[in-house]
């Protein structure tokens, strides 16, 4: 019963995953290039060791950085005494806070976030303004956001009674020169907010709120077959990273949020009690799972990412590749050929595949009993080098065949075996020119030598 239990937290995740529109953007960034959905492999508890180690390798190159640039550097100063696991939404992982100080004035509370999601850490300054509180100390009325360790903002969200009702969403400038006036009266309640104070990522830009519950994201399928159609005023995501509500179809953003905060909804809910400490940050931790990962300061990306030129974020690769590290795949041996008749037969063991998606799913299949070669009208001389053809290329289209079949999941072992024998019987026929060679799963019959596969180097 856990275990069906797990699976419906996974499975609730992974529809909210495919929705969730990540929108502090400016429009002019918008392109066809970042219509990708985000593809959530592995989440796990980042230990205290490693948030640790995560923190102070990250705090070295900002500060580096932040000399360079001869700025007035933002320090976050942890409290590692105060390290603990709360609970994460959607997922059985935790997410592991540290609660820290920020050299800058205000009446806020600060903590450091981190969650590993396809096996990379992610981590932020997670920072809550108590605007009105009940009599046990939950949050009625408040504001989050998040920051990287630069102090640059990254997202942030309103809450009013007990609910998430805004978002902090970064306009262009000069596109709301017209607005800018009515914006500063709008944001005249954020002065002691330094969260906002460094816009650099997104140009010259000014912050403005977007109404949760007022706006649908309903998805669609693009011509690639991902991505989504927005309604309700959002304009296309600058990284595409989805999540939402519990149910497909219509939902909306703030159901994601307040469903993972304890259950209230929007638009119809009239608001809620007040929100425990606890509950805010399973609600952030929603947040970060599905943020975009940033290059560091030298413009780099964790493996298994690539930077996109378009956006400026770090994006899965979901693209099936050879694992280099295992030295597999690839033949350059020479084999035992015995001549039956007018053919070349052999037995070749060790037959096999590891493959990698993105340094996150790795796949490896080895065939447990040796392969039958036979090749008619060759002389054993020349069988070797047509049998390492034919297989050479039979890899070589079995990638494609993976990145256009299975470019989100892992094909079973035995569909793997499968689709290596169509493809190196085909194969054996072309690079033999001979319509009769083969290669069969069982070994051949009678006295012919084995010999073991040898890979290239």
């Amino acid at each position: 019963m856990e275990k069906i239990k797990n699976y419906l937290k996974l499975g609730i995740f992974l529809i909210c995953l495919s929705l969730f529109l990540w929108n502090c953007t400016l429009d002019e960034k918008n392109n066809d290039f970042s219509k990708k959905e985000n593809q959530i492999t592995s989440i796990n508890t980042v230990s205290f060791e490693d948030a640790i180690f995560s923190f102070n390798s990250k705090k070295g190159k900002t500060q580096n950085t932040n000399a360079r640039l001869n700025e007035d550097v933002f320090t976050v100063t942890p409290d590692w005494n105060s390290l603990q696991y709360t609970d994460a939404a959607y997922t059985d992982a935790d997410l592991t806070t540290a609660n820290s100080s920020i050299n800058r004035d205000g009446n806020y509370q600060s903590q450091l976030h981190f969650i590993n999601v396809n096996n990379v850490i992610k981590s932020v300054v997670f920072t809550i303004y108590k605007d009105n509180i009940d009599n046990n100390g939950n949050v009625i009325d408040g504001r989050i956001f998040f920051n990287d360790l630069n102090g640059r903002f990254l997202d942030g969200y309103v809450i009013e009674n007990g609910l998430f009702t805004e978002r902090y969403v970064v306009q262009s400038q000069t596109q709301q020169a017209s607005l800018f006036p009515f914006m500063l009266l709008q944001e005249s309640n954020q002065d002691d907010c330094w969260n906002t104070d460094n816009l650099d990522m997104f140009g010259s830009g000014v912050l403005d709120t977007v109404d949760l519950g007022s706006v649908s994201l309903t998805t669609t399928g693009n011509e690639d077959g991902g991505g989504t159609e927005v309604t309700g005023g959002y304009s296309d995501s600058y990284n595409w990273y989805y999540s939402s509500g519990t149910s497909g179809g219509d939902t909306t953003l703030g159901n994601y949020l307040n469903n993972a905060s304890g259950g209230n909804t929007l638009p119809s809910g009239q608001g809620g009690t007040g929100l425990s400490s606890g509950q805010i940050n399973t609600a952030a931790s929603a947040v970060l799972i599905a943020m975009p990962i940033q290059p560091d300061e030298d413009g780099s990306c964790p493996q298994g990412y690539t930077l996109n030129p378009i956006t400026g974020v770090c994006e899965f690769k979901n693209i099936w590749t050879d694992d280099e590290s295992a030295h597999r795949n690839l033949l350059c041996g020479n084999y035992t050929f015995t001549s039956v008749g007018n053919a070349s037969v052999a037995n070749i063991s060790g037959l096999g595949v590891t493959l990698t998606q993105g340094y996150v799913s790795l796949l490896s299949t080895e065939f447990t009993q040796s392969l039958c070669v036979t090749i008619p009208n060759t002389i054993p001389a020349h069988a070797s080098g047509i049998f390492n053809n034919a297989w050479n290329l039979t890899m070589a289209e079995l990638l494609s065949y993976l990145n256009l079949t299975h470019p989100y999941s892992n094909p079973t072992e035995i569909e793997i075996k499968n689709i290596i024998m169509e493809f190196l019987n085909q194969n054996i026929k072309i690079s033999s020119s001979n319509v009769l060679a083969s290669v069969s799963q069982n070994p051949c019959l009678g006295s012919i030598p084995t010999t073991v596969a040898t890979y290239c180097p």
